[in-house]
């Protein structure tokens, strides 16, 4: 089973490291004492138990409250409960909790099972502050039966007629196994003598006492509660003769005529085991006197005192029992220091912390004899230091060194030896100022009227050692105002608050400029203000004076000057901005057009309470409610400035523009205008389209402003010239995109032909020359002449070209026509510009005219002959007018 140390022993540990932590600190200059992060010391004010007293087993809720030296609840500070019996809910014997937002800690406690005083601590973990106090834990009644047991000290005891006896314990439990209290217990013996009846104590024990007889035997001792009883043996044995006497001292020397030590004989049975108690011992001596010359033994030992005499020497006490004896020396030294003079070497030395002279203290005893060589004598001083202790001498002399102080005035001087004193006086002399130093901690305050800064003045004289205590400096201030340091002492339970009083500062002029502080008291008022000056004349102790610097509310350097006689020093303190309060957000421009492109410098000055720029290192963030801010955050830099960038977007509107801190924040507004038009771009989706009187391009006029971004909304003028062609506008009015679209469609010609198309948006306008290529039409037949059978069909070719390049017009759209018979109606040009149809003859001998036409009025057209079926004559062509005769040639 592992074991816990007690709560005794943690709760010293504890405290030896909360002051080795505090003096750790107290070196390094890091705290003293331990504060709450605002400076304000914090404690336990009250610990609360509910019911106050418990019975074994009970529940109690614990509260602890912790208040600031202001006494307000403190929250979420760590407090650790601590008992030496019983639990807490987490099931140990310490718990930690947090406090509320009342300041408060609560926990639950259960009682141990038995009864008795708990011993309950609370402890502040911040500030190893520790409020104890007690439980009371106790039984709600007493049982009518109970459980009852007796034991005995010593089961075995001499027959000797009461010189022998032993303590007789009853104890009384009830049914829960808790001891009872108050309750009557009744005792008997069947043999010796015994106290009886006796009452039980906290614990549950009563307790009497069975002496011995001339019995020799076993006797039955019983204890009896109610109906309840137990009972134990005693022996009583016969006693036995003494055989060895052994004499010891407490002390082997004593001082002559004060000194006293017991002398112990101790007396052994024949068997070797100590006597019997009281078996008679006789003691006598040679020197000195005795307390008593009888003594009888108690666990075989007797005691006598033996008191020195006023002589020195070596001094025999014999102690007999029966026929046996033994005996034991004692040596008597000089008696303790009775007797102190002091004299000094110089009677006056001067008040500089360096001076010394030689101390002699001659010591002797109450008889006038030197004290014993080696004697420690132990020294003090009021008014300086000096050797803590010395060594008297052969002769009785110890002699010190006294170094002056910094107090003018009488220094006392004391040598001390336990009780025994002796003291002489040396005045000391005030020194001349020949140096000051003068520091400021901190160097940097905040420029709020209320900051303050420990002036510390370190004024020495011409040996460089401190100037005497009460030395005046005074000290003097251009901006800031100076006042008294106001000293820290004791608030309760060791935490730290300030004092008034117990300060002694001499004030020859302070320069204050209250004035009229709107919402603060007069009492305060000068701290508020803005002081042009200040002077305070304070007193040195141990070569320091110091006094506090309280800021101005300008951010600036500010002059302190100590002086002490013809000595002086300068150092410097600077008023820094204090906390944040405001932010100034001043654009670089009011207005900028929402042109996506456009934008200005937004300029974000942190500033505190006064109006003072904070420097760098504050974190800022910026936002606006139109455009984008960049960078959107980042930190001030030296002067408290950081700057940003708005850049506008294509929404117009009021944009407002939020800057803030984790403390302050800043509001301005920029306006985002429409932009104006700067230029027109006039494009086409073709570089040229067929002047067949059927071709189109869309035709895109483009509106941009200063930095050629697009303008939405802007106002358009389309004008086609003119020309064979055709504009057909879409939209007056720029998009989104500063686009406004329009369709120009061809004329038709055979030769080439081009058009100017011009868009106007305000003062700004743009030409556009549109390319028209002349289109050519051919159309042919083949065969060129058909029966007019109403069946026999001709290929109708309708040859569509570029006119200058020849090109052919691919994918065209052909129109065929015939005035007699028939023809196909539609065809398209393949990639050699050639649009076939089919042409049926008809029945009409005769000629049938076909027409072609591409477009609305381009066309050519073609004759073919149609005629009559009627045979007139037969012709009969022969290709070979001659074949070979063998039966395979033909013709």
């Amino acid at each position: 089973m592992r074991s816990r140390l007690p709560i005794g022993f943690w709760l010293p540990v504890g405290a030896l490291l909360s002051i080795a932590l505090w003096y750790g600190c107290e070196q390094k200059g890091d705290l003293s004492p331990v504060t709450s992060g605002q400076g304000v010391l914090n404690f336990i004010d009250t610990v609360t138990v509910n019911p106050e007293v418990l019975s074994p087993q009970g529940v109690a809720v614990l509260d602890a409250y912790v208040v600031n030296e202001n006494s307000e609840p403190t929250p979420g500070e760590d407090v650790r409960f601590m008992v030496n019996r019983g639990t807490f809910e987490s099931g140990a014997v310490d718990t930690t909790i947090t406090t509320d937002n009342y300041g408060r800690a609560r926990t639950n406690y259960t009682a141990p099972p038995d009864t008795g005083n708990v011993n309950f601590s609370a402890e502040l973990l911040s500030m190893a502050d520790v409020y104890n106090l007690v439980i009371p834990v106790r039984s709600q009644g007493q049982t009518i039966g109970g459980l009852l047991s007796i034991d005995v000290a010593d089961d075995t005891l001499f027959a000797d007629n009461g010189a022998s006896s032993t303590a007789v314990h009853a104890r009384l439990r009830n049914e829960q196994n808790n001891p009872v209290s108050g309750a009557t217990i009744s005792f008997s013996s069947t043999a010796g003598l015994i106290t009886s009846p006796a009452v039980t104590n906290d614990q549950g024990v009563a307790t009497v006492s069975l002496s011995s007889t001339a019995f020799i035997g076993t006797a039955v001792v019983t204890a009896t509660y109610n109906q309840t009883r137990d009972s134990i043996s005693v022996v009583f044995i016969e006693p036995y003769p003494a055989g060895q006497v052994d004499v010891t001292s407490s002390l082997a020397q004593i001082s002559a005529g004060l000194d006293s030590a017991v002398i112990t004989a101790k007396v052994f049975a024949e068997n070797g085991q100590p006597i019997q108690d009281n078996t008679l011992v006789l003691f006598s001596t040679n020197g000195g006197t005795l307390s008593n010359l009888t003594a009888q033994t108690v666990g075989g030992d007797a005691k006598t005192t033996l008191y020195a005499p006023n002589t020195t020497g070596t001094i025999t006490v014999t102690a007999t029992a029966g026929s046996v004896n033994g005996a034991v020396d004692v040596t008597v030294t000089p008696g303790p220091v009775a007797i102190i003079m002091v004299a000094s070497a110089e009677d006056t030395l001067v008040a500089d912390n360096s001076s010394t002279t030689n101390i002699v203290a001659t010591v002797s005893d109450i008889f006038g004899n030197p004290a014993i060589q080696g004697t420690t004598i132990g020294f003090s001083a009021i008014g300086g230091t000096i050797t803590e202790s010395a060594s008297v001498d052969a002769t009785g002399h110890a002699v010190a060194q006294f170094r002056a102080g910094l107090t003018v005035g009488p220094a006392a001087i004391t040598a001390t030896n336990t009780d025994v004193q002796g003291s002489t006086t040396i005045y000391l002399t005030p020194s001349t100022p020949s140096s000051v130093t003068l520091s400021i901690t901190p160097q940097i305050l905040s420029a709020d009227g209320f900051s303050e800064a420990v002036l510390r003045a370190q004024v020495l004289d011409e040996n460089t050692s401190p100037v005497s205590d009460g030395t005046e400096v005074l000290f003097s201030s251009q901006y800031g105002q100076i006042t008294q340091i106001t000293p820290v002492a004791s608030h309760r339970s060791g935490h730290a608050g300030r004092l008034d009083e117990g300060f002694s500062a001499k004030t020859s002029k302070q320069v204050n400029y209250a004035g009229s502080v709107k919402g603060i008291s007069s009492s305060y008022a000068s701290r508020f203000a803005l002081p042009t000056s200040s002077v305070l004349t304070v007193t040195t102790v141990n070569g320091y004076a110091t006094a506090t610097l309280i800021s101005g509310t300008a951010a600036t350097t500010d002059i302190i000057t100590a002086s002490a006689g013809d000595a002086t020093d300068d150092a410097t303190a600077t008023y820094v901005a204090g906390e944040a309060s405001s932010i100034e957000v001043t654009p670089g421009m009011i207005s900028l057009p929402a042109d996506g492109v456009s934008s200005t410098t937004v300029t974000c000055r942190v500033v505190d309470a006064y109006g003072n720029p904070l420097g760098g290192g504050v974190s800022i963030s910026v936002t606006s409610t139109l455009g984008t801010m960049t960078p959107a955050q980042g930190f001030t830099n030296t002067s408290g400035v950081f700057i940003s960038n708005l850049r506008t977007g294509r929404q117009q509107g009021s944009c407002a523009i939020i800057a803030s801190s984790s403390q302050a924040s800043g509001y301005t507004e920029v306006s985002f205008t429409a932009p104006a038009a700067n230029s027109v771009v006039v494009s086409a989706e073709d570089p040229y389209i067929l002047a067949d009187g059927i071709s189109s391009t869309l035709v895109r006029a483009y509106i941009g402003d200063s930095h050629g971004l697009p303008v939405q909304g802007a106002e358009v003028e389309w004008d086609a010239g003119a020309g064979i062609g055709e504009l057909v506008p879409q939209t007056l009015t720029t998009d989104s995109l500063g686009t406004a679209t329009a369709l120009f469609y061809s004329g038709a010609s055979v030769t080439n032909e081009s058009q100017t198309v011009t868009v106007t948006s305000g003062q700004y306008s743009d030409d556009l020359v549109i390319p028209m290529r002349g289109v050519t039409v051919e159309v042919a037949v083949n065969p060129q002449s058909l029966p007019a059978d109403g069946e026999s069909t001709a290929q109708v070719n309708a040859t569509i070209r570029e006119t200058s390049s020849g090109l052919a017009v691919i994918g065209g759209s052909v129109r065929f026509a015939a005035n007699s018979g028939s023809v196909q109606q539609f065809a398209t040009t393949n990639e050699s510009g050639i649009a076939t149809a089919t042409y049926h003859a008809g029945t009409t001998p005769g000629v049938a005219t076909i027409t072609c036409t591409y477009g609305e009025t381009l066309s050519d057209q073609t004759n073919i002959d149609l005629t009559n079926t009627i045979a007139e004559y037969l012709v009969v062509d022969i290709q070979d007018e001659s074949i070979l005769a063998n039966g395979v040639a033909t013709t």
